[in-house]
C-alpha cells in the first residue's frame, strides 16, 4: 500500500465554507508528486499535474483527508500551547487534553504534579 504525506500546508479558515480551503505539497512513498488544493466552496480537490491526478486513487484521497485532519488537529494544539498548558490523566482518551489556562512553566508543572500525583500521564507542552 502506498503512503501519502503532506508538507507546506496553507489553510484559510475564513474561506473554508463547505470544505477545507487549503494547498499542500503531496508526497507518495517519499516522492514529491505535486500540489493539491481546494477552494473551500464544496468542490473537489484540485491537483497541479496529470501525474498527481493519476496517482490519486480513492485510497490516496482518503489518506489525504486523514493527513489534512491530523495537520489541522496538530496546528490547533500548537496554537493552544502558546497560552495554555495541555495535560492528560491516566484513563483519558488518547486525543483528549485537559487545559490549564496558564502558559507552561515549572510552576504549572509543579501544580499539576501536586494536584494529580500518579494520575498525571502527560503534559503535552513538555513534548514540544
Amino acid at each position: 500500500m502506498k503512503k501519502l504525506g503532506i508538507k507546506n500546508v496553507t489553510y484559510n479558515k475564513r474561506l473554508s465554507e463547505e470544505t477545507m480551503c487549503y494547498t499542500a505539497t503531496i508526497y507518495i512513498d517519499g516522492e514529491k508528486m505535486g500540489t493539491a488544493s481546494n477552494r473551500g466552496n464544496g468542490g473537489s480537490d484540485e491537483y497541479s499535474n496529470l501525474k498527481l491526478q493519476l496517482a490519486m486513487t480513492p485510497d490516496m484521497e482518503a489518506q489525504l483527508d486523514e493527513a489534512l485532519d491530523k495537520w489541522l488537529y496538530q496546528r490547533s494544539l500548537q496554537q493552544h500551547m502558546k497560552t495554555k498548558t495541555l495535560f492528560r490523566l491516566k484513563g483519558d482518551p488518547a486525543d483528549n487534553w485537559r487545559t490549564v489556562i496558564a502558559e507552561f512553566c515549572p510552576g504549572v508543572k509543579h501544580y499539576l504534579e501536586r494536584s494529580y500525583g500518579d494520575r498525571l500521564e502527560a503534559i503535552l507542552n513538555e513534548k514540544s
